[in-house]
């Protein structure tokens, strides 16, 4: 069973429709009388009303447009379900006063003052007790009325499966990426110096070292004055040949 948002989709979708515009369309409209006259013939009564039963037909027809014969075998079960459902209701209502009026006069001799009320319950007692017309009744009417609601569910599904989707060839559209705020680089990659390294190989002094100092792998810096000045002063006592200390039979 649809639900209620499905119908409420089906109903403004009808109300929009103006009718065929197109000539296969119009051609399909102008057929359809004679569509409804042939299943008017099988399935109305021979009390019945065929400009009645027309007239529902065109009007479902307005509403849903059918687009090919399938989607007209769902709309005509639709609409032959509702015709049977109004024909149930009006043969409750004939059981009802049939047998009011077959009681009228044993009724009338038992009771002196009996209202309409009164009437139905007893001819409703009589029908559910002496026969099965109310239960066979009941039954018709939930499956006429399942079998209308099954149709315009099945309708509307297949309507949602033969929507066209996008267009796969169509790729979905990039997202424009924002321009960036950094400088462009207009040199070669392999001249593209920063200006935090430069292209010597020599190492860069720390904040607050002496560009001349010879930093120790422990991060002591030595001053370039103290190099120098122990150069100036040269080997110290003891370690040359020249030493006035040193004796040449000492070495071994």
């Amino acid at each position: 069973m649809p639900s209620q948002a499905q119908i409420d989709a089906a109903r403004r979708n009808g109300a929009k429709s103006q009718g065929p515009k197109t000539p296969q369309g119009k051609a399909t409209s102008s057929a359809n009388s004679l569509r409804h006259g042939m299943t008017a013939k099988a399935i109305l009564l021979t009390s019945e009303n065929p400009e009645a039963y027309t007239k529902l037909a065109e009007a479902y027809y307005v509403k849903f447009q059918p687009a090919d014969d399938v989607e007209c075998d769902l709309v005509d079960e639709m609409l032959i379900a509702k015709w049977r459902l109004r024909r149930d209701w009006s043969n409750e209502a004939a059981l009802f006063d049939l047998e009011m009026d077959h009681q009228t006069k044993k009724v009338d001799s038992e009771y002196t003052k009996i209202d309409h009320a009164c009437r139905y319950a007893l001819a409703f007692r009589a029908l559910a007790d002496e026969s099965k017309s109310i239960q066979l009744l009941t039954r018709y009417e939930a499956a006429h009325h399942r079998a209308y609601y099954k149709a315009l569910d099945t309708l509307l599904k297949l309507r949602a499966q033969l929507k066209p989707g996008p267009d796969p060839d169509q790729s979905p559209a990039q997202p424009e990426q924002e321009p960036s705020n950094a400088p462009e680089c207009t040199e070669p990659v392999e001249n593209n110096l920063c200006e935090t390294n430069p292209s010597s190989g020599e190492p860069t002094p720390a904040k607050g070292q002496n560009p001349g100092a010879e930093t120790r792998t422990n991060g002591e810096n030595i001053p370039a004055s103290h190099e120098n000045s122990k150069a100036a002063s040269g080997p110290r006592e003891g370690g040359g040949e020249n030493s006035p200390n040193h004796r040449p039979g000492s070495e071994r």
